[in-house]
């Protein structure tokens, strides 16, 4: 009888396995009659391996999308930047404290006020904005929280009307009127526009008016005393629309990567795409122009480490790319651009031949690169958009990429059953290939933790390319079965097989043109066993 014999340790561990699929045997696919006299025919299973089923269950799921004719690109992208207005252009807010002062030549006294002395100021406060140079015409408020305060120190009576030229709704002028020594007023502006005077050499200026009307004071108030204190300040500044020259400013980019995990997926072999892209897309709101370059754009290689693209198209410091950008009369549309890099115009296919695991980037940006300009707006919905998205549709041709799936395989129980001691061994694949490639099968026996044990094949085989119809795909193509004798003094190898876990390599090898990958592609094993016996007839 067929006797246990030990096993050593197993020293291969069977990478890449998608969860494991108890395929019913299909006694279609067994092709022939399993006959030995005398013997016993097993048939053993199905294996179905399917492209969709590889890519799904690998660590490029999440990347994988298919045409509506099946065909499938692996996609990979990052949203490097979505900035806001506000993230570019801010107002800090201001805060201003002065006096109105006895313009008179001579002393108010309060036995003198016979009538009322009016007394008329004009301030000009600084409105500030955060980018240096920028001259701001005019801002509509989508909020802004205004304060004024009066202070009394002469103990003045009468009226004080603070009047904003500048700030208007639907065209009435912003103004209130209050009393001498009144506490902190507080407004809210939204909704009001505000533009700022032009007249002075100093821009971005706030023009106020401050008109006190004096019916009596306390003490006498000489000439230059002061007749009135004036605190004003202007915080919470939210715009939602601003008009003029904003200035150059550097919108702020983190340096960033993303991962390619289809390289990883194939730790064996390579996969030589015949038309990858790696497109940059600019996305601008803003209404005005902005120049964007690379402080570095590469990627980390499991062959070479660290490779920087190289392309004329890829803007650098140099040579920076203006995006383009709304006119006035466009406010609220959004102008695209784009970089597109691919085989003819950068070193893209190389950069892939070296198995990239990320793309690392690095960028820079900055309004208003040609200078000074009125044309300038920016509303509080305008944004700044950049994206890099990498597009490998699986067009090319393959140095093996690996699809694996799994059947039972108990052979202690077939092997203790039969009525007499296994002397032979031999296997029976009948396949189904719809892959328009090679491939090179393996079946492993494995253990109940799938550690391999031995292998079916001992000399790679190669299976023919399916049939290609009019159209240019593959069609199920069926393969005439495969005899394979398994040496019998490696039967005690596999003794504790459990599983066998059917392999396919697809290869392109040197095919003279591209091969495209369909969804519905796939390759199926059917395997049955026939054992020779020695019958123990106890004669």
């Amino acid at each position: 009888m067929f006797r246990r014999f030990s096993i050593p340790a197993a020293i291969i561990f069977i990478l890449l396995l998608p969860s494991c699929i108890k395929e019913k045997f299909d006694s279609g696919q067994f092709q022939g009659i399993l006959s030995v006299n005398p013997g016993v025919a097993v048939p053993i299973g199905t294996a179905h391996m399917t492209l969709q089923r590889y890519l799904n269950s690998s660590a490029v799921s999440d990347a994988v999308m298919i045409a509506r004719d099946g065909f499938i690109t692996l996609v990979y992208q990052d949203q490097v930047l979505s900035a806001q207005a506000s993230d570019c252009f801010s107002f800090p807010g201001f805060s201003y404290t002065g006096t109105v002062n006895n313009p008179f030549p001579e002393a108010i006294v309060p036995s003198a006020l016979k009538d009322a002395r009016v007394i008329t100021d004009t301030l000009y406060l600084s409105f500030p904005f955060t980018a240096a140079g920028a001259e701001i015409d005019s801002m509509r408020f989508a909020s802004a929280d205004l304060m004024v305060q009066l202070g009394n120190p002469n103990q003045v009576e009468g009226t004080v009307t603070v009047e904003f030229p500048g700030i208007t709704r639907n065209g009435t002028v912003y103004s209130k009127i209050l009393l001498p020594g009144s506490g902190g007023q507080w407004s809210d502006l939204g909704g009001y526009t505000v533009r700022l005077d032009t007249s002075q050499s100093q821009k971005n200026l706030l023009q106020v008016i401050v008109k006190t009307s004096i019916s009596n004071t306390g003490i006498s108030i000489p000439p230059g005393g002061v007749v009135q204190q004036v605190d004003m300040g202007m915080s919470n500044i939210r715009f939602s629309a601003v008009y003029g020259y904003l200035g150059k400013v550097s919108i702020p980019i983190d340096q960033g990567s993303f991962n390619l995990s289809f390289f990883k997926a194939i730790p064996i072999g390579n996969f030589n795409f015949a038309d990858p892209r790696l497109k940059i897309y600019f996305a601008n709101s803003f209404g005005l122009p902005v120049a964007a370059w690379f402080r570095y754009l590469y990627a980390t290689t499991v062959v070479s480490g660290n490779i920087p693209f190289s392309s004329l198209q890829v803007p650098n410091s140099n040579q920076s790319k203006i995006i383009g950008y709304p006119l006035l009369g466009e406010a609220g549309t959004t102008k695209t651009d784009s970089i597109i890099l691919n085989g003819s115009n950068s070193n893209l296919p190389y950069v892939l031949s070296q198995k990239p695991e990320s793309i690392s980037y690095a960028d820079s940006l900055l309004t208003n690169p040609n200078g000074f300009t009125h044309s300038n707006f920016a509303l509080d919905t305008s944004r700044f958009g950049l994206a890099l998205k990498v597009e490998l549709p699986l067009y090319g041709n393959s140095d093996y990429l690996l699809m694996y799936d799994t059947m039972h395989f108990d052979f202690a129980k077939f092997a203790y059953n039969t009525p007499g001691e296994v002397k032979t061994l031999r296997f029976q694949l009948s396949i189904i290939t719809d892959l328009p490639v090679e491939i090179e099968p393996q079946v492993f026996f494995a253990d109940a933790n799938f550690r391999v044990l031995d292998s079916l094949f001992s000399v790679p085989a190669v299976i023919r390319a399916a049939d290609i119809d009019a159209n240019g795909k593959a069609v199920p193509t069926k393969i005439d079965p495969i005899w394979i004798d398994f040496p019998p003094e490696r039967l005690p190898n596999i003794e504790n097989a459990r599983y066998l876990v059917a392999r396919g390599k697809i290869r392109t090898g040197n095919a003279p043109s591209p091969v495209k990958f369909y969804d519905g592609y796939f390759f199926n094993v059917s395997l049955g066993a026939v054992i020779g016996l020695q019958i123990n007839t106890g004669l």
